[in-house]
């Protein structure tokens, strides 16, 4: 025996009830419970679909039904067969899974967030270099022909003084 067994309404417990406005709550129930009705399980859902007023279910008449309901609802969420606990673990075993994927799945966004950042900061670093390397180049080419100038004036004023002074210099 389940510990469900018994809780959920039949088809021959609806026909055998002779009360009219149990006869309703039972067969809403029923459907309810096999999935029919848009309802969802609980006393107020039960209410609505038996058409009746929920304080009817929860103090009046009909209270015993209304109590059953919850207890239904209780049990949709326990196993009643060994099959049914097994699909349910690993059920919960996929849903504990798809968690940590989630959170991987987030853990790498942010890391490859990390990653674009830092390519980015290389990037600007390399154009203010290749930028500093450019102007370094101008400079150097600028100071060369002002060197290479003043070696020109130099010699020229070398040349014309020695040779004044009738000294041959060296390396000419």
């Amino acid at each position: 025996m389940t510990s469900s067994e018994g809780l959920f309404p039949t088809e021959q417990e609806v026909r055998a009830e002779t009360n009219p406005s149990r006869k309703a709550v039972l067969a809403a129930m029923l459907r309810i419970t096999e999935g029919r009705s848009e309802q969802n399980m609980s006393v107020a859902g039960l209410a609505r679909e038996a058409g009746i007023d929920r304080a009817k279910l929860t103090t009046g008449a009909v209270k015993d039904l209304g109590e059953r309901m919850k207890a239904i609802a209780a049990a949709k969420d326990e196993a009643q067969t060994p099959r049914e606990a097994a699909l349910m673990a690993e059920v919960a075993k996929q849903k504990a899974a798809a968690d940590e994927a989630k959170v991987a799945a987030k853990e790498a966004k942010q890391e490859a967030q990390g990653w674009r950042d830092t390519a980015d900061t290389l990037a600007l670093t390399v154009a203010a270099l290749h930028s500093d390397l450019k102007k370094a180049e101008t400079r150097i080419d600028m100071l060369n022909k002002q060197l290479k100038s003043q070696a020109e004036r130099f010699k020229e004023l070398q040349g014309g003084a020695a040779g004044k002074a009738g000294i041959r210099l060296i390396g000419r």
